[in-house]
């Protein structure tokens, strides 16, 4: 089932041949594009950048770079990228700079950075001593846990962790 989403084997605009939703979710993408103000918010990893293996090596492929970039550029547009990760990794990934328009939440929100231009303060994540040790007791054991699988291995992030199997048996 492909969830009420028509593909046609068409070639599209562009000219390029592949997989086309049909018209009525042209249409419907043409009405949401026409609002008098856009938000596009958008998942890095498996949708701007392809996933990897190593996570820090995740880049944004060249064509959404482009994309982006013409984005940023309407007006009453914002684009933002939304991602499980914690901000500071987020930053490294997407080569944020301190100049770009790209909002950037991390942590699932939990994190974020808005451009100088809209005056909201960036809030990362707050430093509690006691916390930390919480959290960072609660890393180790899952690394403990993770030891024994050949290829897992556990990514701290700011407000819990991830589990990578991509390399184990």
């Amino acid at each position: 089932d492909d969830g009420g989403t028509t593909m046609t084997n068409n070639p599209g605009p562009d000219g390029l041949d592949g997989d086309r939703p049909d018209d009525g979710v042209v249409d419907a993408v043409r009405r949401v594009a026409a609002s008098d103000r856009l938000l596009i918010a958008l998942d890095f990893d498996g949708t701007v950048a392809p996933l990897e293996d190593e996570p820090m090596r995740a880049r944004a492929l060249p064509e959404a770079v482009a994309a982006i970039d013409r984005l940023t550029a309407l007006p009453d547009t914002t684009v933002a990228f939304v991602s499980g990760r914690q901000l500071a990794d987020l930053v490294v990934i997407s080569e944020h700079t301190d100049d770009s328009l790209i909002h950037l939440a991390g942590s699932h929100g939990a994190e974020f950075w808005h451009p100088a231009a809209t005056g909201v303060a960036a809030r990362p994540m707050a430093d509690d001593v006691a916390e930390r040790a919480h959290a960072d007791a609660i890393v180790d054991a899952a690394r403990d846990l993770v030891a024994k699988i050949p290829g897992a291995w556990i990514e701290p992030k700011a407000y819990g962790f991830g589990l990578h199997t991509r390399l184990s048996d």
